[in-house]
This record gives C-alpha cells, sequence and structure tokens, in this order.
C-alpha cells in the first residue's frame, strides 16, 4: 500500500469512529471483534509480512482470536510509571507528567482501532521529564506506524531524552533507520543497531517495540514485535550520566530535529524489566501472536546462519592470517611501488614546503587539490597542466596533456605509471602516437635536518623527454597557469570567474637562467584603470632597471598602485622559452602554442588588470630538439607567497606564514630556486636514494616515509612569529581537532627525527602553556590535561634531547620537564607506588580508571627518560624518586596487570570508559617508547612478549569481513587490520573505551614497531604490511565519512586516515625503521648504539642523526661483525659506538678506519653489549665512512 492509500485508509477509519469517540476503554469483547472486521482489511494491507512463509496463516489467526485489552494489561503490571494513550488528546492515562505539543499534533485510528497520535509535517510531542527512567530497571514501550519516506535523509527519531546542544547530552535517542532495515539507539557514547530479518520493519505497518536498560547491566535488550533481538554493539545502556532532559516523541531534540513521520500509540514507561512474557502479551494484543511467532523463527534462523558464518568466517580469517604470516613478500626486497590502473584512483602527494600549504597531484598528473591559501578544502584551480607537442621528422606534431584527463583541446596521455617514494613522485607516461617518451618528476625540496629549505612555498616539475626513434624530434613544453591571486579558497572557481577575483595582472620576464610570469593583483580601487597600461609602465620601468620583478624585495607591477597581498611565479628554467602573459579562450592559447618559437622575439611584457570577478591565465612553452637517442630535462618551477593567512583557531594559531619571514614574494622565491635549484634537487634526491640504498623491503621504506608528507599538508602550519601549528589532521572544510594535541602528537616520530628544531619547538610552545603545578594542556592554549600527553610530553623532551648536538636545550628546560613529571604523580599517583588511579584522560577521548599497561607502562616510561634527564642535570634526589616510584610501578603493575597471556587494566569502583580484561593495542605502549630512548625493560621481556603476540592473536583480523568497526569503519571489508580492543575472555564493559572496534594506523604501526623491537618480527612486519596493503592507491569507498573520520574514503598511500585525513599520528610509522635497525641516538654525549633485527646478517638501512645523515649497515660472516656508517649529509660526532654481540664471548677484537685513517679504540662487553670507546672524538663529514670490524672468534686476543 502507499502512503497515500494509507492516509485515505485512515481517513475512513476516523469519518467512521465519528472523530474518535468509540474508545477502547470499557469496550466487550464483540464491540472490539465488530471494529475489528471494519480495521482488519485495511490494516492487513498497509504491508504483509515478508519473512517466515505463514503470513496467510498468521493473518487468519490474528483475524479470528480477540485481542486482550491493552489499558487492561498495562494496568494490572507492577511497576508502570507513566502510560499514554492518545484517545484523542495528550494526556496520560497513568502518571501527572505535562504534554506539550510542538507543531501540527493530530489523532488517527490505532492499531486495535481507537485513536493513536498522529506526527506529520515535523510535529513531534514533549512528554514531561526524566525522572522515572533512572531507577535500576527500566523499561520504555510504544507502538508505532511509520510513515517516513524512503529518501528521509535522516534516521527519523521515536523517542528520546536529549539535552540541547551537544549530541552526547543524551539519555536514549531511538531511531528507525531511513531504509526500514533496523532500529538504532543512540545513547551519547555510541550508536546500538537492533537489524530484524529483511522485510520486518515496512511504511504503514504497526509495530510493537520494548526497551529495558539497567544501570548495574552492561547491555540493554530491545524487543521488535515481542522478539528479542541482537544488538550489534554489546555491552551497552542508557547514558545514565545524563540528567534533567525532556522525554521528547517523535524528534530528537526540543527544537526540533530528526522528526518521525507517522502514528504513536500506548507509550509506557516501567519502574522495572518486564519479562519476556510481559513483553510477548503485549505484542500479541497490539498485532496478534502470529506476527510474533513468525518473527522468532525467521530471527532464530537469521542467528543460526549468523553463526555458521561467523564460525566459517573465523577459519578462513585464521587460514588467511597465517599464509600473510609465511608470505615472502614480508622479507623480499621487491622493487619501488609502481601504481597504475585502479591503483591510481586513491593517489593525492601533497607538494609544498613544511608549513606552506600545499598542491597535491594524483595519480593522473593532475594538480588537482590546492590548499595554499590557508584553506582547508581543497579546491581546484583550472587551466594549471603540463603538455607537450611533439614532431617527428615532417610529421604532423601530436599535442597531449601530461596527464591521463584531458584539459581543454589537448587530449590526454593514453596510460601512466606513477612510481614514487616521498617526497619525489614520477610519472611516465605511455601513448604510442606520440614520438617521444616523457616523464614527469614531481617534487618540493624536502632535506633531513634542513627546515628552510624544506619549507619553501614551491612545486617543481622536471619533464624529461626523450627520442627513442632514428629521427630528429622537435618537442615543445607547455605550463599554464591560472592567476589565483586574491582568491581564498573558499568556493569554486568557474573558469576565469570568482567574486574574490580582480585587478589581477600578469608580466613576463625572462632572467639570466629563466622565462617566468609574475602574477600578481592590485586593490579594487585602482583596478579600474585602462587594462594593461599602468601594467606595461611597470614592466618598462623594471626592464629599464635591468630587474626582475621581486628582485631586491619590492615589487612594481601596476606602477604606484596598492598590491593585493600574495603573488605567483609560473617559471621555466630556460631563458630561451616563450611566455604568454595572459589567455583568455583556449583557442588564443593554442593558437600562441602553435605559432613558430622565436626566441629573439620579445615577450609580451604584460596582461591586465581584469575586471572585478574575473582573472586571466599565463603560460610559458620551452621548445627544443632532439636527435635520435637523445633526452633533455626541462625544470619548471611554481611559486607561491599568500602572507595574509589566518591560521588555526580561535586563541589558538596566528596570522601571516613562517615562509614570508624567508622570502618577501613569491618572486623572491623564484630567484632562490633559480640560484638553488640544482642544490635542492640533488639533495632532496639524495635523501630519497639514500632512504632507498637498503636491504629493508621497498614496501616497509614507502610505509616509513610516506606519512612524512603530513607536514606539507594544512594538518601543519607555520606562523609568522614562529609558532608552528598541528591539527590532529584534516576534516573536509576545515581543521580536525586543534591544539598541537599532545595525546595525540606524542606518537609521531617521523618530523622530530628529520627535524628535530620543529619538534624543540613544539616543546617549548608546550612549555609556554604549562601551568604552574607543571600540567601541561593537553591542546593549547589552554585545556585540562591528558594523563598519556602529558607522560608524552616527558618522553618528547628526552628525545629532543638526544637529537641535539649539545646539552643546552636540555639546561634549559630541565625545570619545566621536571614540573611536567611532578604533576603526574601528584594527580594520578599520589602514593608513589607507581600504579595510576582515579580518572585518566587520554587519546580515546574519554577517562580511563584505575590501573593499566596501556597508560600505566607509558608512565613508566617517562619516569625513566625522566631520571635520565635528572642525572644528566645533577639532579641526584629527583633521579632517585623517579628510579625508585619506577621500579615499584614496574613490579606492581607486572604482577597485578598480567592475566597469563597479556596486559589488562583494573578499573576504579567507580566506572570509566574502561576496557577491563580487553586485549589493548596499546597495552605495552611504554614499552615502544622506551625500545626508541634506549630505556631498558619496562616489564619482563618475556611476558611484553607473550602480550604482543597475544595482540597478534586476537585483533589482527586478515580481512573484515563480518567483522564490526564501531562507530567509524576505516577499513574496506577485503582489507586487513588491526582493532583497538577485544575481549577474547568476554567481559566486555558496559561503558568501554571509546573506538575499542576500530582500526587507526598510528596505533598500528606502534604496535607493529614494538612486535619487531622484541622478538616478533613476522607479527610485526605483517601488521605493518596490511596498512600497505590498505593504502596501496585503491580507492576504497563506503567508509565512515564527515568531519571526524575518513571522508568516506582511503587508499592514498601519501596520508593515512583517522579524524580527519593527513592525520598526525601517522607518523609513528618511523619508529619502524628504527625498531628494524635498533638504533639510539645521543647526539650531545656522541653515542651511536646499533643492534639491528632485521637481517643482522645483511643490513643497511637509513640513518639520522643530531647533525647528518646516511647509511648504517652491517655484515656477519663466521663471527665477523664489519659496521660501516656511510655519511651522505652533514656531519656525525661520535664518543662511542655500541653494538649487540655476535658471540657468546666475553672479548672481542675492534679494528676502525675513518677517512682512510686508523682510529684508536678500545671496546668492552658488558650487560649483553659491546661498547666500543674512541680514544679521541670522532667526526665524520659527508662524504666519508666509518668502518668498524669486529672479530669475535679469536676471544683470547684484544
Amino acid at each position: 500500500m502507499t502512503a497515500d492509500a494509507c492516509h485515505n485508509a485512515t481517513a475512513r477509519l476516523n469519518h467512521t469512529a465519528e472523530h474518535g469517540r468509540r474508545l477502547k476503554r470499557g469496550r466487550s469483547a464483540s464491540s472490539r471483534l465488530a471494529v475489528l472486521a471494519v480495521a482488519f482489511p485495511i490494516l492487513m494491507c498497509f504491508s504483509p509480512l515478508s519473512y517466515g512463509g505463514e503470513q496467510a496463516a498468521a493473518a487468519a489467526h490474528d483475524a479470528e482470536r480477540p485481542q486482550a485489552d491493552f489499558e487492561t494489561i498495562v494496568g494490572r503490571t507492577d511497576g508502570v510509571s507513566r502510560y499514554w494513550r492518545f484517545e484523542g488528546d495528550l494526556k496520560p492515562t497513568l502518571g501527572t507528567a505535562a504534554s506539550e505539543p510542538k507543531g501540527d499534533v493530530r489523532f488517527s485510528e490505532g492499531p486495535i482501532a481507537g485513536r493513536a497520535l498522529r506526527l506529520d509535517n515535523r510535529a513531534f510531542v514533549i512528554l514531561g521529564g526524566d525522572d522515572d527512567l533512572r531507577g535500576a530497571e527500566t523499561t520504555l514501550e510504544l507502538s508505532f506506524c511509520p510513515d517516513v519516506a524512503d529518501n528521509a535523509g535522516y534516521n527519523p527519531c521515536l523517542i528520546a531524552v536529549r539535552g540541547e546542544g551537544d549530541h552526547r547530552n543524551t539519555m536514549f535517542s531511538v531511531h528507525l533507520w531511513r531504509d526500514y532495515s533496523c532500529v538504532g539507539v543512540w545513547n551519547g557514547r555510541r550508536v546500538v543497531r537492533f537489524e530484524p530479518p529483511a522485510g520486518t520493519l515496512k511504511r504503514g505497518r504497526w509495530h510493537h517495540l520494548a526497551i529495558i536498560s539497567r544501570t548495574q547491566q552492561p547491555q540493554m535488550h530491545l524487543y521488535l514485535d515481542g522478539v528479542l533481538l541482537t544488538p550489534d554493539v554489546p555491552g551497552e545502556k542508557f547514558n545514565y550520566a545524563q540528567k534533567g532532559h525532556p522525554l521528547l516523541l517523535g524528534s530528537s531534540t526540543a527544537k526540533g530535529q530528526e522528526w518521525f513521520t507517522g502514528a504513536i500509540d500506548e507509550v509506557a514507561i516501567y519502574r522495572r524489566a518486564l519479562t519476556a512474557e510481559e513483553i510477548a502479551q503485549r505484542a500479541d494484543a497490539v498485532l496478534g501472536s502470529g506476527r510474533r511467532d513468525a518473527l522468532a523463527k525467521a530471527v532464530a534462523e537469521e542467528e543460526r546462519l549468523r553463526r555458521e558464518r561467523l564460525l566459517a568466517d573465523e577459519k578462513r580469517r585464521d587460514e588467511l592470517k597465517a599464509a600473510m604470516l609465511a608470505s615472502p613478500q614480508l622479507i623480499e626486497r621487491g622493487t619501488m611501488p609502481e601504481y597504475r590502473g585502479a591503483s591510481l584512483e586513491a593517489i593525492s602527494m601533497p607538494l609544498g614546503g613544511i608549513g606552506a600549504g600545499c598542491i597535491q597531484i594524483d595519480g593522473n598528473g593532475e594538480l588537482a587539490r590546492w590548499q595554499i591559501f590557508g584553506n582547508h578544502e581543497p579546491q581546484r584551480i583550472p587551466h594549471c597542466f603540463l603538455a607537450v607537442r611533439a614532431a617527428a621528422g615532417e610529421n604532423r606534431a601530436v599535442v597531449r596533456a601530461l596527464q591521463a584527463a584531458g584539459v581543454g583541446p589537448f587530449a590526454p596521455m593514453a596510460g601512466v605509471v606513477f612510481r614514487g617514494i616521498y617526497p619525489i613522485g614520477c610519472h611516465e607516461y605511455v601513448d604510442n602516437e606520440l614520438p617521444v617518451r616523457v616523464r614527469v618528476e614531481s617534487f618540493s625540496p624536502l632535506i633531513p635536518l634542513n627546515t628552510r629549505d624544506s619549507s619553501i612555498p614551491c612545486a617543481v616539475f622536471r619533464v624529461e623527454v626523450e627520442n627513442p626513434t632514428s629521427r630528429p624530434v622537435r618537442v615543445s613544453l607547455l605550463a599554464s597557469q591560472q592567476n589565483c591571486v586574491g582568491y581564498q579558497g573558499k568556493s569554486a572557481i568557474r573558469e576565469e570567474k570568482h567574486p574574490d577575483f580582480g585587478g589581477n595582472c600578469n608580466r613576463a620576464v625572462r632572467t639570466e637562467k629563466a622565462t617566468r610570469i609574475h602574477m600578481t593583483a592590485v586593490a579594487p580601487d585602482s583596478a579600474a584603470a585602462e587594462p594593461g597600461n599602468a601594467t606595461e609602465r611597470g614592466a618598462a620601468a623594471d626592464a629599464a632597471r635591468g630587474t626582475s620583478p621581486g628582485a631586491g624585495g619590492a615589487i612594481a607591477d601596476g606602477g604606484d598602485r596598492a598590491r593585493k597581498p600574495g603573488d605567483l611565479v609560473l617559471a621555466v628554467h630556460d631563458p630561451g622559452a616563450r611566455a604568454l602573459a595572459g589567455y583568455g579562450t583556449w583557442e588564443s592559447l593554442a593558437q600562441w602554442w602553435e605559432s613558430a618559437p622565436d626566441a629573439a622575439a620579445p615577450l609580451p611584457a604584460a596582461a591586465g588588470p581584469t575586471k572585478q570577478g574575473e582573472t586571466l591565465n599565463g603560460a610559458v612553452a620551452s621548445d627544443f630538439e632532439l636527435g635520435p637517442g637523445e633526452k633533455r630535462t626541462t625544470a619548471f618551477v611554481l611559486c607561491w607567497h599568500f602572507p595574509e593567512q589566518q591560521l588555526g583557531s580561535g586563541l589558538w594559531g596566528g596570522r601571516g606564514v613562517m615562509y614570508s619571514q624567508w622570502w618577501d614574494s613569491a618572486a623572491a622565491v623564484a630567484d632562490y630556486l633559480e640560484k638553488d635549484l640544482p642544490r635542492l634537487a640533488k639533495e632532496t634526491a639524495l635523501y630519497r636514494d639514500t632512504l632507498c640504498d637498503s636491504t629493508l623491503p621497498y614496501w616497509l621504506i614507502e610505509r616509513v616515509s610516506s606519512q612524512v608528507a603530513v607536514l606539507r599538508t594544512p594538518t601543519c602550519f607555520w606562523t609568522a612569529d614562529g609558532y608552528f601549528g598541528g591539527w590532529e589532521g584534516c576534516s573536509p572544510a576545515k581543521g580536525c581537532c586543534p591544539g598541537n594535541c599532545n595525546h595525540v602528537w606524542h606518537y609521531a616520530q617521523a618530523h622530530a627525527r628529520l627535524f628535530p628544531e620543529i619538534a624543540r619547538l613544539m616543546r617549548a610552545q608546550e612549555f609556554r602553556h604549562q601551568e604552574p603545578n607543571g600540567a601541561i594542556p593537553h591542546r593549547q592554549p589552554k585545556s585540562h590535561p591528558a594523563c598519556d600527553g602529558q607522560c608524552g610530553a616527558v618522553l618528547n623532551s628526552y628525545r629532543e634531547h638526544l637529537l641535539s648536538k649539545d646539552d643546552r636545550w636540555l639546561k634549559e628546560n630541565w625545570p619545566n620537564i621536571r614540573r611536567a613529571m611532578e604533576f603526574v604523580i601528584a594527580r594520578w599517583d599520589a602514593d608513589e607506588d607507581g600504579c595510576l588511579s582515579g580518572p585518566q584522560w587520554n587519546t580515546l577521548d574519554g577517562n580511563l580508571g584505575g590501573n593499566s599497561s596501556w597508560l600505566g607502562s607509558l608512565y613508566l616510561a617517562a619516569l625513566r627518560a625522566a631520571e635520565e634527564m635528572a642525572r644528566l642535570e645533577n639532579d641526584a634526589a629527583a633521579a632517585e624518586r623517579f628510579r625508585m616510584i619506577f621500579a615499584r610501578g614496574s613490579a606492581a603493575q607486572d604482577r597485578l596487570l598480567f592475566n597469563g597471556e597479556y596486559y589488562i587494566q583494573i578499573p576504579e569502583r567507580q566506572a570509566y570508559q574502561d576496557y577491563g580484561q580487553g586485549c589493548h593495542i596499546d597495552q605495552v605502549l611504554g614499552q615502544w617508547w622506551a625500545d626508541q630512548l634506549d630505556l631498558g625493560e619496562i616489564y619482563p621481556r618475556p611476558r611484553v612478549q607473550s602480550a604482543l603476540r597475544a595482540i597478534f592473536a586476537h585483533n589482527f583480523r586478515a580481512d573484515f569481513r563480518g567483522v564490526r568497526q564501531a562507530p567509524r569503519v576505516f577499513v574496506a571489508p577485503e582489507d586487513p587490520g588491526m582493532q583497538m580492543i577485544c575481549w577474547p575472555r568476554g567481559d566486555r564493559p558496559a561503558d568501554h573505551t571509546q573506538y575499542a572496534d576500530e582500526v587507526m594506523t598510528g596505533f598500528e604501526y606502534a604496535a607493529a614497531a614494538a612486535m619487531i623491537g622484541n622478538g616478533l618480527l613476522r607479527e610485526g612486519l605483517t601488521t605493518a604490511r596490511a596498512v600497505h596493503v590498505r593504502y596501496d592507491g585503491r580507492r576504497r569507498s563506503g567508509l565512515t565519512g564527515g568531519d571526524y573520520a575518513s571522508w568516506g574514503y582511503s587508499g592514498n598511500p601519501f596520508g593515512d586516515d583517522e579524524c580527519g585525513k593527513f592525520y598526525a599520528r601517522a607518523m609513528s610509522s618511523w619508529s619502524l625503521l628504527l625498531a628494524c635497525q635498533g638504533l639510539f641516538v645521543d647526539g650531545p654525549r656522541g653515542v651511536l648504539a646499533f643492534r639491528p633485527v632485521w637481517q643482522p646478517e645483511n643490513h643497511r638501512s637509513f640513518l639520522v642523526a643530531a647533525e647528518g645523515w646516511g647509511t648504517i649497515g652491517q655484515e656477519v660472516k663466521d663471527g665477523r661483525a664489519l659496521v660501516v656508517v656511510d655519511l651522505r649529509y652533514g656531519s656525525l660526532r661520535l664518543n662511542e659506538l655500541e653494538l649487540k654481540p655476535q658471540s657468546a664471548s666475553r672479548q672481542a677484537r675492534v679494528a676502525a678506519t675513518a677517512a682512510n685513517r686508523d682510529i684508536p679504540c678500545k671496546s668492552e662487553l658488558m650487560d649483553g653489549r659491546l661498547k666500543i670507546r674512541f680514544a679521541e672524538p670522532l667526526t665524520i663529514a659527508a662524504g666519508e665512512r666509518l668502518t668498524v670490524a669486529v672479530d669475535f672468534a679469536d676471544a683470547g686476543e684484544k
């Protein structure tokens, strides 16, 4: 029956009932049957039963049996507190709560005849308060007949107790899913779905609903049509922490939201849990027992099939996990990652400087997402592309856009392959009609330990063209760019039109090494001048001075007119190239490009200013000829400079950009690149090549390096006054979660290892906002401290010291660090037994209570780091205090929390968001930190290994088919991953830790690195490779959308998802490299420890220390180890080298050489470590090698 027919049937019943005067109260059985005789044919055609194959028999049975009087049933039930029959008004039949209609509330025929509340046109009712819903047990029941359109756009609310404002201010909110697939209950923390067999819930059909919740039991029970349904999330109940909110019928808020359309009747509240039999009696009274019996059989059959599927899925997953664990791909070297076909769809590689905004180039080669204006919402700038024209001999020229999608009149390349290890991406184009091969290398300079040169606001495109034919080929390369000066990035540009445009000017300039178009804009009051004239005067003045635009800092576009802030430069590093200062149509661009090149011809000087709301485009072209077999590389550079940006949020952040303190215009940036691009390109390539000069698998190098891209996205900003800001990630139109959140950023490692200057700056900012009692706000500038973030600040501080060249930073900051450690003790370990207690806010957005190894091990690691720093600062009392607390805590936590397999949590008497007996992915997080900082064992190593083995056994899924992810879905069903918390022994708490069922890469990397560093190499590699598989360039759709998830899709290799894209925690991937190396760097003391876990007999990998980087390697054969440090950049100061002995011998013979000279040294074996001390401090420069040969075979000599 259609909705209109449903309305017509109801109207006929209303007319027959004489405006509702035939009340249900006091009817005889005969009169009730008489009403049913009229109503039943109409009610049944609302929607036939669609399950069990018994609908005809059930219908006949229900038509023949007399219906029990519902009011009598309710009235005879103990514990009823309120009851509404809606017999033409809103007065309660039982109870005294006042009811308040909102909107046009009407009445229609009820499920048994009589009246029911009818809600249309966003009408709803407030039924008083929530006082009687707060007892130890509560049952809530109602009958409803939905009339909600399938395309409602939201899930309509049946009944709710919810406050205003934050949606978490909810006791419960019961919703019918808009596709009629299930009933869901939101309790302010998560949504619990109760899904009946398909086809049960239907538009125009009456249903009975009962929900039971208990304060002391972790599970609500929901009965639909008298049948208990299974929740998709166990362990949930009403949110009893919420008080004083209204009881709402037909809306989720008192202001009106998620409105229900349809009829509601027989609403009752009980102060006890009704029995299953009592609920069945009520459902039968409304619907007849046939409905319940058929549904019960269908539910039972679904449950049987579900259990069979679960068993089959678990068996299949176990087999797949075993295959993954044994896969040769884990350890094979492989090749540089290559993406083609479907694996290009999700690629989006950021180009730009650190904190300078970015342009994301996609797998097809398009500059698809522009975020250089202080904007988060990605925008596309039209007319920005590269193209090639090539003609062999006298043949017709073939023209192609250098991308896999056409642009304007230019056809796309036939095919493309993308290869890359960040920060360099390479598109290799394939087109059989083109007589040349074309390869475009895209990057922005990124040089570890050189922060300034890694922060240049530019993108570089090196186009290599090769002639594979036997004939000469004439080639022209084109770069086109729209003048987007003035644009704020807040809405889409339509060709050359946008309200932000106006007064845009382009000027073509030839310098000694390049041909440029300088793009600016004049202020609106100056743009009314005749287009071109003033701009040409400015160009003539520059030409007379012999300067390029912006040389020396001044920019003279438009003569003396006021300029809008910001400029762009498009340059080709070819002084003989052509330039088109302005074009407005594709035809004019094509005609200009097709014209015969004449290097001697003067450049068209200028174009613009444009009218308000319009801009213009410019282009440069480099023309050359290639002989057979020849190749040539041409560099195109785009520079930007937009200094007037407001960055951050509210009081957090600031105005302006840091790069404006180094370069005063895009023209100045272009000048710098003309001079230094050869060096910058060489050093960027050296970093990439040094990363790849390794025995590690390429897939692992890709994971380690790829997340450095986060620094070049809007996740990070750097203001003009020097403040370095980090969001957690990027929402579609804004930053996601502000304030340099320390409980997220303490996981990140890549930024601190490659750019320790930035990490030290972030610590200084933390201490700037530190309270006198030592508390550090987990979000700057002001918020409460987080337990994990506070401990992380201490651990980060020790890392920042170790990656300094001397101890000055520690001396300056030790008082702040000590106060931070002392705050943790005072707040969460007042008795100094080494075990945390009380509510502990943490990165899973809730309070954890009591004693846990997750936060407890992190606390112990922080104590050890604080002890080490105290000793360095000669603070003996503090060092001893921290040591004693650590010793007590390590023993107590290990004794109390290890359950024989893994570490657990012992909650407080008061429940928080606990995990109890759960197997937590971060249960030995402190050991992960301790391994990186060489702090020793937090718990006994065998038990740590057992715990990590349990995490892999219970939390790792070979795929997620049939596995619930909640509240957010980050992993496609076919992909592998590791869930946050699992309960292999049951006992899942009611108010358990948020995000327990989710999969998030930053946590996975940390767990994987902990496994690798503690003897579970294959398990760790399998966990890390699962992330590599998920981010392989293929676009996964159907994931959770919105601001605080993956935007609904995933798969980009250059930025992992969590709470937004390009999530900062994912920079924990760098710890995978450290774990494989067993590397420890102490810059101030000149100590380097190297104890490789990955292929110790033949290991080579990337090394970055406090002042230099290169590779470090080891070869072991016949009891002899050869260790080589090959420095490629900067310098390395060493006093001591520590290795892992390759023999049980107590002695070793050591010989060291550097720069072709012998280096005197002594060695000592102690505590399972071989310490090699150089007689004098040793400094290795770039291009030099340190070689250390260790012979354990002849233990008698030394």
